[in-house]
């Protein structure tokens, strides 16, 4: 087993609102991509150190069906 270190720096969330209000026009990943630009911005974490990127979604949207990956792509994760 390889031994590796799992480090979690902080963490950000999307705001609560009703369904079909105010960020009815976000998609998922919309919304991801910038809850990671401000949790990049807060921590001034260099993106290329990000191995990984953990989304919890519902329900997936049709064109990005891997949600966390096309997240991380657009935030500017490699």
């Amino acid at each position: 087993m390889i031994n590796e270190k799992l480090v979690i720096v902080d963490g950000v969330r999307t705001p609560f609102c009703k369904m079909g209000t105010d960020l009815s026009g976000l998609g998922a990943d919309e919304l991801g991509r910038i809850a990671v630009v401000a949790l990049l911005s807060k921590t001034d974490l260099d993106p290329t150190m990000i191995d990984e990127v953990i989304f919890g979604c519902v329900g997936q949207p049709v064109d990005a069906a891997n949600v966390s990956r096309v997240i991380a792509l657009r935030a500017g994760i490699p």
